[in-house]
């Protein structure tokens, strides 16, 4: 669902401060059954080896790797545009819906490490393949990721909460659009939307060395193969 279709809505949500909430949620995670250094995305990324799912290596054939999609579990999104971010050798690109042999989009051979999906609109509530392709050998995998549609109604509910943590954000001082985006990649962490909080996350590289080092960090961690012990 678009952005901007609930933005008029928000004001009828009836959804809970969000940041309220989402301090309610640091303060859980301050447990003695969870890392105590763990208080948000950028922490998670800093820290590879803090045992909170999902995790572990995602490399795929040689030197390729999807860095925000685990690999072995289903992948719920928020976006019906999906963003893929992936390191590693040239490869095409496809997304298949359910069972379905047939790809729904395609994107050509490419070595981008950000690829947005330009196709239809993905469907509430539906399970999808994405591929990643051998760039002269199409039936040659080099990785595949399953990722579901989160329903309507959560869909509805996420954008509106979205909504909700931006506004109470813009009503204090000195907030700049990277703290937003810090915030929504936060919400989408603490909520179990790690590939959303990732897409939120990527951009700010250029704009702070500190985002940079905890992304450089995870991504090694994540892209570099187990050796045998």
């Amino acid at each position: 669902m678009s952005w901007h279709l609930l933005k008029n809505a928000s004001a009828a949500s009836g959804v809970l401060g969000l940041l309220g909430l989402m301090a309610s949620l640091a303060i859980a995670q301050d447990s003695p059954l969870a890392a105590p250094e763990i208080n948000g995305f950028l922490d998670w990324l800093r820290h590879p080896d803090d045992g909170t799912p999902p995790r572990g290596p995602r490399p795929g054939e040689g030197s390729f790797c999807v860095v925000n999609y685990a690999s072995g579990a289903e992948n719920v999104v928020w976006s019906d545009r999906p963003t893929f971010i992936i390191q590693g050798s040239p490869r095409s690109l496809a997304l298949y819906r359910d069972t379905s042999q047939e790809p729904i989009w395609e994107h050509p051979v490419n070595d981008a490490e950000v690829v947005v999906y330009t196709g239809p609109p993905l469907e509430p509530d539906t399970a999808y393949t994405f591929r990643a392709r051998h760039p002269r050998f199409e039936s040659s995998i080099f990785e595949q990721r399953e990722l579901r549609m989160m329903s309507f109604d959560e869909e509805i509910q996420t954008t509106a909460n979205l909504i909700s943590l931006e506004g109470e954000m813009r009503n204090g001082e000195s907030v700049t659009e990277a703290d937003i985006a810090i915030a929504r990649a936060d919400y989408f962490w603490r909520f179990g939307l790690e590939t959303e909080a990732w897409a939120a996350t990527w951009p700010l590289q250029k704009e702070s060395p500190e985002i940079a080092e905890a992304i450089a960090t995870s991504v090694e961690a994540l892209c570099t193969p187990e050796t045998a012990p």
